[in-house]
């Protein structure tokens, strides 16, 4: 709806739509077995046992099958409710991924009235199931985005590149720096916590 009012709507976006609510679809399918198929469950974890017993014939399925059912009562807890806390705060997390592209797409000159934030965030939206790829689709990702924002041909092509890595640098690598300072920070506090004990 989104590439409809800020988009020239293109092929791609038509498939990805249809394969996004396909996968849709089947997620929502796959979620309501899993919260009320213990019998699927158990089958499930039976016929797989059954099936890798031929490699190798240690494998029990009766205790996969209860191992299965065991995950899929874990799973069910509450699973309706965790996916309405989930599904906005994903909404939400793309949002300020395209908020941040915009920023970068701003900062190397490119203006609003090329590329605007609705083209930006109706891209990423449609675009966002090439984040399976490693790296959240680094590289596939960004050349999608390139060619479906600047679909007109508007903005200067080493302008958007630019704008990518500066955002893939921002969304990517930036993040791991705190990370670092952390786990360092927490395994310096564990080894003077082991050396007092000792």
């Amino acid at each position: 709806m989104l590439a409809f009012i800020a988009l020239p709507v293109m092929p791609i976006q038509v498939w990805m739509a249809v394969g996004g609510a396909v996968a849709a679809a089947a997620l929502v399918g796959a979620l309501i077995v899993i919260s009320r198929g213990e019998r699927a469950a158990g089958g499930f974890g039976r016929t797989s046992a059954s099936i890798l017993r031929r490699l190798r014939p240690s494998i029990d399925p009766d205790g996969w099958s209860a191992a299965m059912v065991r995950f899929q009562q874990q799973s069910a807890a509450g699973l309706f409710r965790k996916i309405g806390l989930a599904t906005p705060t994903m909404i939400g997390f793309v949002v300020v991924d395209g908020i941040v592209l915009v920023t970068c797409l701003r900062f190397v000159g490119i203006p609003g009235e090329y590329i605007g934030y609705l083209a930006v965030v109706a891209a990423l939206l449609s675009l966002y199931p090439l984040t399976i790829f490693p790296f959240a689709g680094l590289g596939v990702l960004d050349a999608a985005l390139i060619v479906l924002i600047n679909a007109e041909g508007v903005a200067d092509p080493t302008d958007l590149i630019a704008a990518m890595v500066i955002w893939r640098a921002a969304t990517i690598l930036l993040p791991l720096l705190p990370g670092l300072a952390a786990i360092s920070a927490w395994r310096r506090g564990a080894g003077r916590s082991a050396t007092e004990s000792a």
